[in-house]
């Protein structure tokens, strides 16, 4: 059974890693769980914590909230067709965010697009 997770994630994580401007990442963690998605602002990048936080905009259209995303190991970056660095991403960068909320209840990225 672990081998299947695992090649559904290998598989997962080509087919996201084709698409230009993408980042992808799959664990064992995330299969079989509800992916969400967001678009909003870097807020900040967090190394030392290997977290982000992104600014998104409210249902109501009013207000603006800030999650933190916990970044997983071996996350790779990409701007465009470039691969980056967690250094080299900004501050105020747009960004689209796949993730899932783990049982805890802390958001968990799965994949980030840096939208230039």
């Amino acid at each position: 059974m672990r081998a299947v997770k695992l090649l559904s994630c290998i598989i997962v994580a080509v087919a996201l890693a084709m698409q230009i401007g993408s980042s992808a990442y799959c664990d064992d963690n995330s299969v079989g769980r509800v992916l969400r998605r967001m678009e909003g602002t870097i807020t900040e990048v967090d190394t030392f914590n290997s977290a982000i936080a992104v600014q998104w905009q409210g249902a109501d259209l009013i207000g603006f909230n800030v999650t933190t995303f916990i970044i997983p190991d071996g996350m790779q970056f990409y701007k465009g067709t470039d691969k980056v660095d967690i250094l080299d991403i900004s501050i105020g960068d747009p960004v689209t965010i796949e993730y899932y909320v783990d049982s805890s209840g802390t958001p968990k990225m799965v994949r980030m697009d840096i939208n230039q």
